[in-house]
């Protein structure tokens, strides 16, 4: 699975933060281009959408508790 996070919204850190967390649901590869970062997840280990939304959420969070800082 591929997930796309625009660099105007997300950070690096909370991506690298959700990694950590997700360690053992999936592998990670973090890449980024001029506009996104671009993380993919290889041997999921549970339902592929469910964990898609739930990392997603988690990262979004991440940002947000930064951003309070």
């Amino acid at each position: 699975m591929i997930l796309r996070f625009n660099k105007l919204i997300y950070s690096r850190p909370a991506l690298e933060k959700a990694q950590k967390a997700y360690k053992k649901l999936a592998n990670f590869s973090l890449k980024e281009n001029k506009d996104y970062f671009i993380l993919e997840l290889k041997g999921l280990v549970e339902n592929e959408e469910l964990i898609e939304k739930e990392f997603k959420n988690y990262v979004l969070g991440e940002v947000s508790a930064n951003e309070r800082k």
